[in-house]
């Protein structure tokens, strides 16, 4: 079971310690209840970082050795290959060092978790260097945007009194989607986004009343002491259509596939278009919602994407197979199935809306046929 982080995610100071059992994978037997084991991928989170949505079950294999084992994976896109009987690591957990928080009354975590391996499937870092240089009016306002604003990483606790960007952001990283698997390469398959977060507290006045009220940020818990930063969001600007322009360098969203078996990322791609910008530099990858599906002939489909996009991939190579425009972003988890006439069908809801700005254009079902060799 994944289990989430506490409310309020942005401010631990009333409860105290690493808060087991959120932001936690949790196995308890389903004949008794009685529980088995749990490792928690964030200690104290207040980055919203919680679990991205149900663990894969897979096998890991090393040598003529065949590990049964769960994937446990947070937004901040970090992925951990647990033995599914014990709950230990396989390839190995590191504590590492992370900076304190600056408010009073918070004690954060002096340190996280990091698996050895696989590496991260999203950057943990933002420094001002990396401000996206797409296009000459997307630099000069992501450097305006965050005049002042405070960079570094990984695990920064949100600031006092000013703005911080955390990287990933609260909304990843991996998201909901989640995961899938081909048992025969030993691929595990991750949309990825990339998406930071400015974000800072401040005492609240109050006199002003609810900080959301009347644009003075957000309040994190209306019975504590603390409000956000005026300025606070994402890390990104408005563009000329619904589509949000990320204010570091691409990618800003992937497909990634891990080698389980070795704990090495096999390949990453870019995955979405940015349609704003000019012929040649659409090819960043887009943010958004849904996961993967994996079949047995070799193809990785997803939607997910803000760009209003269905595509297949080669589990293999990361190869882009296949390509459609839908009327609407699919953030959503494809389904296949073989129907009655022996074909086999993959189906995808696109409706746009979610997250990111998009309209809802539409309450669409789509359904195509595979057909060749990756049938």
């Amino acid at each position: 079971m994944p289990f989430g982080a506490p409310s309020v995610d942005q401010y631990g100071g009333d409860r105290a310690g690493d808060n087991l059992f959120s932001t936690s994978l949790v196995a308890a037997d389903a004949n008794t209840g009685k529980y088995l084991w749990h490792f928690q991928v964030v200690h104290h989170d207040i980055w919203d970082a919680d679990m991205t949505g149900a663990p894969a079950l897979i096998d890991v294999k090393q040598g003529d050795k065949t590990i049964p084992a769960v994937v446990a994976m947070d937004k901040i896109g970090m992925v951990f290959l647990l033995n599914r009987i014990n709950g230990k690591p396989i390839y190995g957990v590191e504590e590492r060092q992370v900076p304190p928080s600056e408010l009073a009354l918070e004690h954060a975590s002096k340190t996280q978790p990091f698996p050895l391996k696989p590496p991260p499937l999203a950057r943990m870092t933002f420094s001002k260097d990396d401000i996206a240089a797409v296009t000459p009016e997307l630099e000069a306002a992501c450097s305006k945007l965050i005049e002042g604003v405070e960079t570094g990483g990984p695990f920064l606790p949100p600031s006092y009194n000013h703005l911080r960007v955390q990287f990933p952001g609260n909304h990843g990283g991996v998201n909901w989607g989640g995961t899938s698997f081909d048992p025969q390469l030993g691929y595990l398959f991750a949309n990825v986004n990339e998406l930071g977060q400015m974000s800072g507290l401040r005492e609240h006045d109050p006199k002003t009343g609810p900080a959301a009220a009347n644009g003075q940020g957000n309040r994190v818990d209306p019975d504590g002491p603390y409000e956000g930063v005026p300025g606070g969001g994402r890390l990104s600007i408005k563009g000329s259509t619904p589509q949000q322009l990320p204010c570091h360098q691409p990618p800003w969203g992937e497909l990634a596939a891990v080698n389980v078996n070795t704990g090495e990322i096999a390949w990453k791609v870019r995955l979405g278009v940015t349609n704003s910008l000019p012929e040649g530099k659409r090819n960043t990858g887009r943010p958004g919602n849904g996961g993967t599906i994996a079949t047995a002939g070799g193809v990785v489909f997803v939607g997910a994407t803000d760009d209003a996009r269905f595509r297949g991939f080669d589990a293999k190579t990361g190869k882009e197979l296949w390509t459609v425009k839908l009327p609407g972003a699919a953030e959503a988890t494809p389904i296949t199935y073989q129907g009655r006439d022996g074909r086999q069908y993959v189906v995808i809801t696109a409706t746009g809306g979610g997250f990111f700005n998009n309209p809802v254009t539409g309450d669409s079902v789509i359904a195509f046929a595979l057909d060749g060799p990756h049938q």
